[in-house]
Formats: C-alpha cells, structure tokens, sequence
C-alpha cells in the first residue's frame, strides 16, 4: 500500500491534505477522489453552487501529482431542454 494526499482546488483556494490515506493501486486512489469530489459537490448544493471546474488533485508521497480529477468527470450531468421532457 502506498499514502496518497488529495488536495481540494476550488473557488476559495487550495486546501491540502496533511494526513493523506494508505491504497492499494491507482483504480482505489481514482474511486476515492470520484467519492470525495462527489461529497463536496453535494455540500456546495446545499448551498446553492456547484463549480464544476473545481478539482481533486492527488499527490503520492514524494509529491507528484497522479491524478488531477475535475469535478465535472465525477458526474454525469443530464440536462433537459424546455419542451422536451
């Protein structure tokens, strides 16, 4: 297992992870930043935003980024037009 910090971007800055978490391989780390950009989006909802150009950023422990994941690519967004629901 190896340590993964995942770095929050979004409209008021960057929040780093100081504590980072232990996983097996790249397809936990790429599940877990889906599950935590999802987790933000719907606290943003509550609130009324949702910025879908903010991103997890995630760092292995030397520091180099693995995975950058907007969060526009932990959703799928549908969107219908007036007139044709």
């Amino acid at each position: 297992m190896a340590r993964y910090y995942f770095h929050i971007h979004d409209g008021s800055g960057h929040m780093p992870d100081e504590e980072g978490t232990e996983l097996a391989d790249l397809d936990a780390v790429r599940a877990r930043a889906i599950h935590d950009a999802r987790a933000l989006m719907a606290a943003d909802i509550e609130t009324g935003r949702l910025d879908l150009t903010d991103y997890v950023e995630v760092a292995d422990e030397g520091g180099a980024v693995v995975l950058t994941l907007p969060y526009a690519e932990a959703v799928l967004v549908n969107r219908v037009k007036p007139g044709q629901e």
